[in-house]
């Protein structure tokens, strides 16, 4: 990097990482092998703090992490949610990759007194260190973890060193070693956090994502029914708009882990319970239908079941309605079952006019306390 810098400039060496990186990303097989350690720890939402010397933003892409590059960032540091704290800089923030031996120099010197190198070695004293991807022949890998622990001595934690080839070095550093391949080692972490209760397994967004493809049906089915004439009708729309809402969230917060923890997906269930009280309490009749569309999808993430018996059809004169038949039934039941819910239908239906299906938007002001 040195030599190239000083034959074609700064520039240009620049120019050439940023080709590399734009080359892997314009190719999916090249993408999925880059990412495939960042999308096994994207769903384990208990890793929060991340110390990478790499340049790629695959850490913000895949696992919604909040880069800490330079002093400025650290405005974002109570911010919640995951970290990523770049030592050598990153792709997205031209000016601060760490590329040649100067900069090298100057990273590590940095690291002695700037904002970044304090809250490593605030990482390193009080917690343990899991190393994967680094290689303990790497001279400023060794710098680096040298100048972080420097005062620790015998108070340093023990720190575990990850890597498919065994290293005396590991030793010589006083980390346990473990000699398996990265991703391996997150996905066997998962397996066992799954066997003990408080995670759930990936499958749950595919199944999450195959209530979406029935929904999906589901509105097709009913899209053409008219709702002048048959006012029920619209909480089955209103219904799949919070089933649609839950899957997309859930799919853009993948990244995160946010969906993983069961025991964060069970008390979301258990809140919108009670917003479901307060709407029908309140008469507020298309909030329950889209609150219920809601928490049947969160509900399926918590059955056991790969294909859970989650009804895809919604209306307020009977439960778990799973075809268009008895979906159609229970709409023309509504104003003998339920007059508040069919009146309400029948206001909303008459503000929207008879070529106009009305959407719930993912805004519930009117139910809370």
């Amino acid at each position: 990097m040195s030599a190239y810098e000083r034959e074609f400039g700064r520039v240009r060496l620049v120019e050439k990482i940023w080709e590399r990186f734009d080359y892997t990303k314009s190719f999916p097989q090249l993408l999925g092998a880059a990412t495939r350690f960042h999308r096994e720890l994207a769903t384990m939402p208990y890793i929060v703090d991340i110390i990478t010397t790499n340049w790629d933003a695959f850490f913000e892409e895949e696992c919604g992490a909040i880069p800490m590059v330079t002093g400025d960032d650290y405005a974002l540091i109570n911010f919640k949610g995951r970290k990523v704290y770049k030592i050598h800089g990153s792709i997205n923030v031209i000016s601060s990759l760490v590329a040649t031996r100067e900069d090298y120099n100057e990273c590590l010197e940095s690291l002695k007194g700037s904002a970044l190198g304090g809250t490593l070695r605030h990482f390193i004293a009080t917690r343990p260190v899991v190393f994967i991807g680094y290689s303990m022949l790497d001279p400023d890998f060794q710098d680096i973890y040298t100048a972080l622990t420097k005062d620790l001595g015998k108070m340093n934690p023990k720190n575990y060193f990850v890597s498919p080839f065994p290293s005396e070095e590991a030793k010589r550093f006083g980390m346990k070693e473990i000699v398996t391949d990265g991703t391996f080692f997150l996905h066997k972490m998962k397996e066992k956090i799954v066997e003990h209760g408080c995670h759930l397994p990936d499958s749950v967004y595919h199944r999450a994502e195959d209530f979406f493809e029935k929904s999906l049906s589901a509105r097709r089915a009913i899209r053409d029914i008219n709702h002048t004439d048959l006012p029920g009708v619209l909480y089955g729309h209103f219904y799949l708009d919070g089933v649609l809402d839950a899957t997309g969230r859930i799919r853009a917060r993948r990244a995160t882990g946010e969906y993983s923890d069961r025991h964060h997906v069970a008390e979301l269930c258990r809140n919108y319970e009670k917003l479901l009280g307060n709407a029908i309490d309140r008469g507020r009749y298309d909030d329950a239908a889209y609150i219920e569309g809601y928490v049947s999808t969160l509900i399926t993430l918590l059955l056991d079941d790969d294909d859970p018996d989650v009804p895809p059809y919604f209306c307020f004169t009977q439960r778990s309605i799973h075809d268009l038949e008895d979906f159609v039934r229970a709409a023309r039941n509504l104003r003998r079952r339920n007059r508040s819910a069919f009146d309400k239908a029948v206001k909303i239906s008459r503000d929207a006019g008879p070529d106009l299906i009305p959407m719930h938007t993912p805004f519930l002001d009117g139910v809370f306390d």
